[in-house]
């Protein structure tokens, strides 16, 4: 299901959303064991230097001025690989500073056919082929397919001013390896966007193609993902990958790769355990976090119900509620997400962040309680716990990230708890970890979790 926006800032009035808003949480390394901690597993290899800047070759963090004199926004916790020259190492994503087209301009180096100024970035037509599918080649959308986008797109029209070969050019730091972010990069610089200077809340292009005609942008006023024309401008920051492993190895010192772990009572959990619920755990932070559920200001770890949970139940009450479509035992069920199709239920249901899904869920159920919609997965009582609730739109996108792990994840939109407005609820594309707001009388995929 698509909706229609007006898009001031393109040349096009008519948008075709698939909408995302994300606030993906970047996983931090922490140390302790201790109840209520999270711990740290190692495995030596790599080496630091304690006195070194990111900028100079030492460790880095979101925040720091990367190697190229960007803003480093993105640090993963395991090596990615691209066709960056990191290649299969990559573990770190920076972007070109504020002014970065107006900088010193080396040979090479071009301005979008929209000029910016010293302060924002330019504005850019996506490519001079505005007909014809480049195809899969330029169709990646995961944190490292940025640069092969880039590079495909350049490869298949080399037009100047515009968006890939006004990226590609730019060589800030002395580096010739700057690229257009791909559709997930390009949501990690909006998740980090208040560390980033120069930031507008504009519409930015990824290098992410959409179909021949289309291409994947991202809204920095409210975060949402959609696909506009290639003719259409958007801005343009570059950003490029590297790898935080130290260039020197004077007075080194043992590095670590971390895994975040929660330990309470005597029990650690990590991503992929099976969590005190009997669903797999798929988020733990490296620091509390509040919920509304029983955890309170406590609570530090996110799981799943079990592929079955709808069919095998238990439930809190005496019959096992039914949503709108039933599910089978490898597939989720579709609810409603409320019978309440035009009412606003307002702040109460609307967080979004990591720890609101609980409120959310308790206010649309006190809201409505018509029978078939997305709040009976207060019901499920897996493992005899009666706080297992419908994710916001950030604890949903965590369970995006790691599907794989959680298993029987369909490749389609799932509900969040979190409402969007009077008419419409926020639900996630699991085939693309899209955002999208949708009719709250449409039925789409339910899979409780619960926090601990």
């Amino acid at each position: 299901m698509m909706y229609c926006f007006v898009m001031s800032k393109f040349k096009t009035t008519s948008k075709r959303f698939a909408l995302l808003t994300v606030a993906a949480i970047a996983i931090a390394a922490c140390g302790g064991s201790s109840e209520n901690s999270s711990t740290e597993s190692t495995a030596a290899g790599r080496t630091k230097n304690a006195a070194l800047t990111c900028a100079q070759g030492g460790t880095c963090a979101v925040g720091d001025t990367g190697r190229g004199g960007g803003m480093v926004f993105y640090v993963a916790t395991a090596n990615f690989t691209s066709g960056a020259p990191c290649g299969t190492a990559c573990n770190a994503l920076e972007v070109a500073p504020a002014g970065w087209i107006v900088a010193s301009t080396p040979a090479g180096q071009t301005n979008c056919s929209t000029a910016g100024t010293s302060t924002a970035s330019p504005y850019c037509e996506w490519s001079g082929n505005t007909t014809t599918a480049i195809g899969t080649t330029a169709r990646g959308t995961a944190i490292g397919t940025g640069f092969a986008n880039t590079s495909a797109i350049t490869t298949n029209n080399a037009t100047a001013g515009k968006a890939a070969t006004v990226a590609k050019a730019y060589q800030g730091g002395g580096k010739t390896d700057w690229f257009l972010p791909s559709k997930d990069e390009l949501n990690q610089m909006y998740v980090n966007k208040a560390k980033i200077s120069g930031i507008g809340y504009d519409f930015y292009w990824s290098s992410s193609e959409y179909d021949a005609t289309s291409i994947w942008y991202q809204r920095f006023d409210r975060g949402t993902q959609g696909y506009d024309t290639k003719s259409s401008t958007a801005v343009v920051r570059p950003v490029r990958a590297f790898s935080t492993t130290a260039t020197t190895t004077a007075t080194t010192t043992a590095t670590t790769t971390t895994t975040v772990t929660y330990t309470l009572g005597g029990v650690t959990w990590k991503v992929g355990d099976l969590g005190p619920g009997g669903g797999k755990v798929f988020y733990v932070a490296s620091t509390d976090f509040t919920s509304g559920a029983p955890c309170g200001t406590k609570c530090r770890a996110l799981e799943a119900a079990p592929t079955d949970w709808w069919s095998k139940g238990p439930w809190s009450s005496s019959s096992s509620p039914k949503c709108t479509v039933a599910g089978t035992t490898t597939a989720d069920p579709k609810c409603e997400w409320s019978g309440n199709y035009s009412t606003l239920i307002g702040a109460t249901a609307q967080g979004t962040a990591i720890g609101t899904g609980y409120a959310n869920t308790k206010a649309i159920k006190a809201n409505n309680t018509t029978a078939g919609n997305l709040f009976f997965s207060f019901a499920y009582a897996g493992q005899n716990r009666t706080d297992w609730f419908m994710p916001s739109t950030d604890e949903l996108y965590q369970l995006y990230v790691n599907r794989a792990i959680v298993g029987g994840i369909a490749t389609e939109r799932y509900w969040s708890s979190s409402e969007y407005s009077a008419t419409y609820g926020k639900a996630l594309s699991l085939f693309g970890g899209g955002v999208e707001n949708l009719n709250k009388g449409s039925a789409y995929y339910v899979r409780p979790v619960r926090a601990f």
